[in-house]
């Protein structure tokens, strides 16, 4: 309920005090995941048609800040983006049993190609290197009865990839699916490198807001300073733009 509550403040908030400002996109998201409500807001400034930035945040309070440059080439869509975040400070008992205090920053290198391959369809590959530097205020060899929390929080890379395809039938209606799949890369107490989960959405695609919904299926983090999860969630959402 303070999630809903949370985003309905938001909402009037984007709508009212924003309504006047130009280049300016609004994101609203809630998920319940694990028997809880997650949510997110995310505001997005375009300076140019090809730069933009956004920053997010959610119930966690996680923060992310990101820049993209998109340019078109012929039926192609190019874009570059950086995205740097970092968790609340949170704290666990180690299994030497002195208190562990953490604070998760991630950052991510990434590049999307999408083809325009009908009127109607519009296919895209999104890949991104990212990097997890957890900061901590004890040495990891403290850890060592618990394999995997240690991987948790030492320093990680992961492969991150979508195929997706998004279908249009009516100008008011957009479907979508996709596959993801995450690599680690490096040594980890896991049995499988590989994670990977689908999505199906469907969005309508109205004046000022895009009202959204997402199911997912598979291993994700719903967030990024969420552990992997082997699951599923339903997501629903509104894009607003002004």
């Amino acid at each position: 309920m303070k999630s809903f509550l949370f985003i309905f403040i938001c909402t009037v908030f984007s709508s009212n005090a924003l309504a006047a400002l130009e280049d300016i996109s609004v994101n609203l998201q809630a998920s319940q995941y694990d028997g809880e409500y997650l949510g997110v807001v995310g505001i997005g400034y375009d300076f140019t048609e090809q730069f933009s930035t956004s920053v997010d945040i959610d119930t966690d309070k996680y923060i992310e800040i990101g820049a993209s440059y998109s340019t078109i080439i012929d039926t192609w869509y190019l874009e570059t983006y950086v995205r740097y975040g970092f968790g609340d400070e949170l704290t666990t008992e180690a299994s030497d049993g002195n208190e562990l205090v953490y604070q998760m920053h991630i950052y991510d290198l990434g590049f999307l190609a999408g083809k325009v391959l009908t009127n109607n369809v519009f296919a895209y590959l999104d890949t991104s290197l990212q990097y997890r530097a957890p900061h901590h205020n004890i040495a990891l060899p403290a850890l060592v009865g618990d394999n995997t929390l240690a991987y948790e929080l030492s320093q990680q890379t992961e492969w991150n990839n979508t195929l997706a395809v998004d279908y249009t039938p009516l100008d008011w209606l957009s479907l979508g699916v996709s596959y993801n799949f995450d690599l680690l890369l490096g040594d980890h107490p896991y049995e499988d490198s590989l994670r990977d989960s689908v999505d199906v959405s469907v969005s309508l695609n109205l004046p000022y807001v895009t009202p959204y919904a997402r199911y997912t299926k598979g291993e994700y983090r719903v967030r990024p300073g969420r552990p992997i999860q082997d699951s599923s969630y339903t997501e629903v959402g509104f894009y607003f733009n002004f």
